[in-house]
């Protein structure tokens, strides 16, 4: 009796061409990952409630069997990414422009991440100029990305990869031309992010022998 209660409700819910959300809602990546508390909480979160940055869910589960311990990050554009990284590696510099973020973030940082508030376009992306030795990592994933992708070379490591969110907004093209025209190859990953109901694009940019071994 409850198979044929089942077969039947199956049934109107295709009929009525509900059955599909059913599905999603119940059994899938988004409900395993808990994406609708995300998208209500418009927070990056995973499933445990810990955060996560805000990149698209492929290009994280690519990305994390291949950090290592040792890596340096700098970061434009502080968040749950900062919280992310400096838990799993050795060290994260982030600038940020938003008053709001970095009071936010600054009030959670562990002793191996740093975070500066610059409001100033040209300051925000020459920053990474000012800082001790080479980055592992570059995420680009705040304001003035294309300024930040023409700033930002001379302070990556020779194994060093670029980490670009959103290069599928056509007012990041400029940055995207600039590191592909310095040698740069791009891999572009497109999926659903935490709380974002359509896809995005983060792009990694690198060359031979990099430290993600691509």
């Amino acid at each position: 009796m409850l198979k044929r209660i089942k077969r039947y409700t199956w049934r109107v819910l295709r009929s009525m061409g509900l059955a599909g959300y059913v599905v999603v809602f119940v059994n899938s990546m988004l409900t395993q990952r808990k994406w609708f508390r995300t998208f209500n909480r418009q927070a990056s979160v995973d499933a445990n409630g810990q955060p996560i940055p805000w990149l698209n869910y492929a290009f994280l589960h690519f990305l994390e069997s291949r950090l290592q311990p040792h890596y340096r990050l700098f970061e434009y554009g502080s968040g749950s990414s900062t919280l992310w990284f400096s838990s799993r590696i050795q060290e994260v510099v982030s600038v940020e422009s938003s008053r709001m973020w970095y009071a936010k973030i600054s009030r959670q940082l562990p002793g191996n991440a740093s975070l500066t508030l610059l409001e100033d376009e040209q300051a925000y992306a020459q920053h990474i100029q000012m800082q001790d030795g080479l980055f592992d990592l570059i995420l680009i994933d705040g304001i003035s990305r294309s300024l930040c992708a023409q700033q930002c070379l001379s302070k990556l490591g020779p194994a060093g990869v670029i980490i670009f969110d959103n290069t599928d907004i056509d007012a990041w093209a400029g940055g995207i031309a600039h590191l592909q025209a310095n040698g740069f190859r791009q891999l572009e990953f497109k999926a659903l992010a935490a709380g974002v109901s359509l896809e995005t694009c983060t792009s990694v940019f690198y060359r031979d022998e990099n430290c993600l071994h691509i």
